[in-house]
């Protein structure tokens, strides 16, 4: 009876190794071949289900290297490598860490020629992409509209370029043709920001901006009006549709687009509530700036009368004009700067000064828009504004 049961058993397990080693050789077939890669898909339509679980149910063990984390060890003691690319997956097998380090360089080299086909971008079409994407929700009107204008002349001279193949010396050419100006600065500044959120996105390998050798920066320090230039624009503009906004300009030291739509409305106090400009984040922040009582009847009268009827850019053309026939040199941001001398000069505290304007530190008040060159007379300001200036 012993040796009946001895027997069984054998028999049994003869056919546990014969069932295993067929599961193997099938396994062996099934396999890719060496160096081949499969995209991974559904199991098979005729699998069973418990095959499907089986093979869904497989314990891996995810390698924990830094340049592995794609890498997973199967049960059978074989590594595979799994990846997207263009949102496919691509799987992968090895039979030892080694190869499969090498097949993982190999996915992540066709992936990334893959990335590079699918976002092939000559400087125009990436400049556009840019602008859209990273620039256009972050900017308000004015500053959006600004990036495109100064960005025009930057497509139209390297916009057939492809991407990958703008140089250095492609934009050093470009970049010497302009004349030392503020412009200037600031196309180099977005080119630069634009070539390095295609280097941060993968897009280009490297920002051929770096290597420009760039002009040697010029100090913004615009010069006011003198005393001799404020009465010749003063009676220039006298009797106009612009007087109001030069005066308004000259007396609260706004920057151009800070003009308030209903200034009745940022009366506040005896003063005068703007947004400032130049403000940090997305709070909005408030500036207030004293104007003398006799200024304050003007302006309520000329609010009365709907003297404040044009546009910004209405008011910055006809100014225009007026300086031009005038021969003065200068612009609207000019009248800022006159503003912070002419309060400078009347015994106004710098500190004072540098709030009214809306600087986020006292050194941009002192050494860009207070004009120590300038001799303004506290009495001849006072005479010539016929006491519309705040003074303490």
């Amino acid at each position: 009876m012993l040796d009946g049961a001895i027997e069984q058993i054998t028999v049994g397990l003869r056919m546990l190794y014969a069932l295993k080693g067929y599961m193997d050789c099938e396994q062996q077939k099934n396999a890719p071949k060496k160096g081949a890669f499969s995209y991974s898909g559904e199991l098979d339509a005729t699998s069973t289900k418990e095959q499907q679980s089986a093979v869904r149910c497989q314990p891996v063990i995810q390698i924990q290297e830094d340049d592995l984390k794609n890498v997973y060890l199967r049960p059978d003691g074989r590594y595979m490598i799994r990846y997207q690319i263009n949102g496919r997956r691509v799987v992968g097998y090895a039979h030892t860490l080694a190869q499969a380090r090498a097949k993982l360089a190999q996915v992540k080299k066709k992936a990334l020629q893959a990335e590079r086909v699918k976002t092939s971008y000559t400087v125009a079409s990436w400049i556009d992409y840019w602008i859209e994407t990273y620039k256009k929700n972050f900017l308000k009107y004015d500053g959006y509209i600004e990036l495109v204008r100064i960005m025009c002349p930057v497509k139209e001279k390297l916009g057939h370029i492809k991407l990958e193949k703008l140089t250095t010396a492609n934009i050093q050419e470009f970049y010497n043709t302009f004349s030392i100006s503020r412009k200037k600065e600031k196309i180099i500044l977005y080119i630069n920001a634009c070539l390095t959120k295609a280097v941060q996105t993968q897009v280009i390998k490297y920002n051929p901006c770096l290597a420009v050798v760039k002009d040697k920066k010029q100090n913004n320090v615009r010069p006011p009006f003198t005393l001799e230039e404020q009465y010749r624009i003063l009676e220039a503009v006298k009797g106009r549709d612009i007087e109001p906004y030069i005066y308004f300009y000259l007396l609260t030291g706004i920057r151009k687009n800070e003009l308030p739509k209903n200034i009745m409305a940022c009366i506040d106090d005896g003063r005068i509530k703007v947004i400032n400009e130049k403000q940090r984040g997305n709070k909005l922040e408030y500036k207030y700036i004293d104007i003398s009582p006799q200024y304050m009847q003007l302006l309520q009268l000329q609010i009365q009368s709907g003297k404040f009827n044009l546009s910004i850019n209405q008011v910055y053309r006809k100014f225009a004009d007026v300086l031009k026939k005038l021969n003065i040199k200068g612009g609207m941001h000019t009248l800022r700067h006159t503003f912070a001398t002419n309060y400078y000069y009347l015994g106004i505290p710098e500190k004072v000064i540098q709030s009214w304007l809306g600087h986020k530190t006292l050194n941009i008040t002192q050494d860009i828009y207070i004009g120590l060159n300038t001799k303004n007379p506290k009495e001849d300001l006072i005479k010539l504004y016929n006491n519309l200036l705040y003074q303490f």
